[in-house]
């Protein structure tokens, strides 16, 4: 498998048709706006904005993912001091 081969979605052929009925308003949605995509060549400063966005939104997801464990823990340290204090 190449790389192409690994990001591009597979496609029916023109001869068979989409595998959802023809008065179904979803699938029509759906063709008119696949209809309406058109592939545009991206040069190296295109791939250069698209990665310096990737990775400026990397730690702002760290801090979230960091917020989140600590919320855990302490929701599983407060279970554990509960479950060891005697009732009544």
């Amino acid at each position: 498998m190449t790389d192409e081969d690994r990001f591009v979605a597979p496609s029916l052929p023109d001869h068979m048709p989409e595998p959802a009925y023809e008065d179904d308003p979803v699938a029509q949605f759906f063709n008119a706006h696949r209809a309406a995509v058109h592939a545009e060549p991206a040069n190296d400063m295109d791939w250069a904005r698209i990665s310096r966005a990737s990775r400026q939104q990397r730690p702002r997801n760290f801090l979230m993912g960091a917020v989140v464990a600590a919320a855990v823990a302490a929701i599983a340290g407060f279970g554990v001091w509960t479950a060891q204090r005697p009732l009544g």
